[in-house]
């Protein structure tokens, strides 16, 4: 959420990029939101030019 804050591009614009409703993307940025999944996570992690690194341990 603060990255979003700090962005220099608009919430419309990041809303605009990810193909996806303002409802849809207040609800990634919702904590209290446990169904996200993780393909639309990195997807705005991508828009915001994040680096991710996903670790998996058994």
């Amino acid at each position: 959420r603060r990255r979003v804050e700090v962005y220099p591009m608009s919430k419309r614009q990041i809303i605009h990029r990810l193909g996806t409703s303002p409802t849809q993307f207040y609800r990634l940025l919702d904590t209290s939101n446990t169904r996200k999944s993780v393909d639309r996570m990195l997807e705005l992690l991508h828009v915001l030019d994040c680096e991710v690194e996903l670790v998996v341990k058994p």
